[in-house]
């Protein structure tokens, strides 16, 4: 025996078209062919317009024995590739030379299915925990050359994932004789659970309500699945900019983080391999870090959570070095509060569990940039920011041992 190999050749579209014959039906099968030939004529070599494309023939593929409609495959040389715009065009195009040439020959269906290739469908994916309609998720499945595999990422409102996890897969196959279909379609990867669903449909909200309801969801974050992860940590972030600047949406933000810390590290490490979340939350960690506000009678803000602290400082004109302790307590039984933080050269702990010195040479390159807020006449003090971790669970790499 042997295996059917698909070759599928660039530049080469087809599509399939119902044609009715209306009152004039042909009175034999050689008429019917012969008309398809003659209409094939008239439009062979002539441009799709506002596409590459261009007209090389019309054939007829069924086999019924109906003389009063017929069904063809046109075939475009392009090399742009199938899509909704490019059938709109054709079936123009074809329907003006019917017209013109053969008016009483007339296009039937509304929409062209590929021939060579399957056309745009779509599969709804209901949710499997509630039913409730609302959650569904609707995956569309672009036009797909025969025997290639559609991949789609799975749907969260506008949101690009960027996950090599969440994606849906669909094959198109069939042959060149009988036409192309699609396979059943792979969607679990997106049948994501309803708290899934929940944060996704968040992004309807405001940043504040998106980041304060985030914050409730993710509070039993503990069992959560790399999809849940994946999804909560890039609805979040979309909030990053709205809520920088503002201490008490930064501490929700903040809170938010603390939380998808608690989920199982197993799940953050395949998290992070498959959608880059933890580096993603790092950066946004220090985003909106820099951005907390100093009050005038302060010189340095902290913000501890269960997990980790982010602290924000001014550093004076003089700046002539400093050494930051920090103090998390004993390994085993760790914990971080505001008072961990010590930024105080003349007061540094005992025993710290770990300290930093800065060089007083470490602002000399750097020149005081113009605060926006204030005038462009006035520099904004320089800032030190700073994140301490108890977990190693945002910094987790695969074993490769």
């Amino acid at each position: 025996s042997s295996e059917m190999i698909h070759v599928n050749i660039s530049g080469v579209i087809q599509y399939k078209m119902e044609l009715d014959l209306g009152d004039k039906p042909a009175t034999s099968d050689t008429e019917l062919n012969n008309l398809v030939r003659n209409i094939s004529s008239a439009i062979s070599g002539g441009q799709l317009i506002g596409t590459d494309g261009q007209f090389y023939s019309m054939e007829r593929v069924d086999t019924s024995t109906s003389l009063d409609s017929t069904t063809v495959v046109v075939t475009i040389l392009s090399n742009q590739g199938g899509n909704d715009t490019v059938q709109q065009l054709l079936m123009a195009e074809v329907a003006s030379v019917l017209q013109q040439e053969f008016p009483t020959v007339t296009i039937t269906n509304r929409t062209l299915d590929r021939f060579d290739g399957c056309s745009t469908t779509e599969t709804l994916v209901p949710s499997y925990q509630s039913r409730n309609k609302s959650l569904e998720i609707t995956i569309i499945w672009p036009e797909t050359n025969l025997g290639a595999i559609a991949l789609v990422e799975c749907p969260c409102g506008d949101l690009n994932l960027n996950s090599t996890a969440l994606i849906a897969t669909r094959e198109c196959i069939g042959d060149y004789e009988t036409g192309a279909q699609w396979s059943p379609p792979n969607v679990s990867p997106c049948n994501f659970t309803d708290i899934t669903r929940t944060v996704c449909g968040l992004l309807q909200n405001t940043s504040q309500q998106r980041v304060e309801e985030l914050r409730d969801i993710t509070a039993e974050a503990e069992n959560f699945e790399v999809a849940e992860v994946t999804v909560s940590v890039a609805v979040l972030v979309t909030a990053t900019e709205d809520i920088s600047g503002n201490v008490t949406l930064t501490e929700n933000y903040l809170d938010v983080v603390d939380n998808i810390l608690q989920v199982d590290e197993r799940t953050l490490q395949e998290s992070q391999e498959t959608g880059n979340t933890s580096a993603i939350l790092l950066e946004s960690i220090e985003s909106v870090t820099q951005m907390l506000p100093i009050p005038e009678n302060m010189t340095v803000v902290v913000i501890a959570q269960d997990e980790f602290a982010v602290a924000v400082q001014e550093v004076p004109d003089d700046f002539s070095g400093q050494s930051i302790s920090i103090d998390v307590g004993v390994f085993g039984n760790q914990s971080i509060n505001s008072d961990s933080l010590n930024f105080d050269n003349t007061d540094t702990m005992r025993r710290p569990t770990a300290e930093i010195e800065l060089p007083d040479t470490l602002f000399q390159s750097i020149p005081a940039l113009p605060d926006s807020n204030i005038s462009q006449n006035t520099t904004s003090p320089r800032r030190l920011a700073f994140q301490v971790y108890i977990t190693d669970s945002l910094f987790l790499r695969r074993n490769t041992a």
